[in-house]
């Protein structure tokens, strides 16, 4: 029986074509997983030791950081006493509504002692995010970053790519329980100093801030 072969030359070309057609392959997607458990902790900040709930035993909550396209499992542990979801702020839940977080509309309530796992992707999207309770009254310690890396490297910055990238996070400390805080908003003799400029124009408050009139602490370093 005949045998046939390729010239070298024609071999080499074959696989020097066989070899930028597999560089040109886009990168294999990624199953990140990750295992939230909420709970409570003492925490001391402004001078003060305050209840609050948090994810992992950290505030601000554990970073996640993916590549677009690929697909995101969280696992929710709730040892809290409280309800509580997780919303992923910003990313556009295609085909995925039931992991966008909203309580009694996506899904129930993930109760005390409950676990729940959200599982979603994040196909032709990127950017730095942010994932929280869906709980007003949670939401100032269960936080987190959600970062989108693009797929292709820096092809889609306008810029070099950076040294070194640092997320940061702005949040409100507070030394009152949330819950307590919370209620503050339903009560017409709201203190001025839960206001934005130290003056309340309407009866019922529901959401205020920390302004000039916050008192301040001394010899405080934490």
């Amino acid at each position: 029986m005949k045998s046939w072969s390729l010239p070298s030359a024609v071999a080499v070309a074959v696989a020097v074509v066989l070899l930028i057609s597999a560089t040109d392959l886009p990168a294999a997607t990624a199953i990140v997983e990750h295992t939230f458990v909420v709970s409570q902790i003492n925490m001391t900040h402004l001078c003060k030791e305050t209840l609050v709930t948090v994810v992992n035993g950290q505030f601000p909550g554990p970073a996640i950081e993916v590549t677009e396209g690929d697909s995101v499992t969280v696992h929710v542990v709730n040892k809290s006493p409280y309800n509580i979801t997780i919303h992923w702020h910003g990313v556009k839940q295609r085909l995925n509504c039931w992991a966008d977080g909203v309580p009694i509309v996506t899904q129930r309530p993930i109760i005390p002692n409950q676990n729940f796992t959200y599982r979603f992707d994040v196909a032709g999207q990127e950017g730095t995010l942010w994932w929280h309770a869906h709980v007003p009254c949670l939401r100032a310690t269960i936080h987190g970053a959600l970062i989108i890396h693009p797929r292709n490297g820096t092809g889609s910055y306008p810029f070099p790519k950076p040294h070194k990238e640092v997320p940061i996070i702005v949040g409100s400390l507070i030394t009152e329980h949330a819950f307590d805080r919370f209620r503050y908003g339903h009560n017409a003799k709201l203190r001025r100093d839960y206001t934005l400029l130290g003056t309340v124009k309407k009866k019922n408050v529901l959401f205020a801030f920390e302004g000039n009139y916050f008192r301040c602490w001394h010899g405080c370093t934490k």
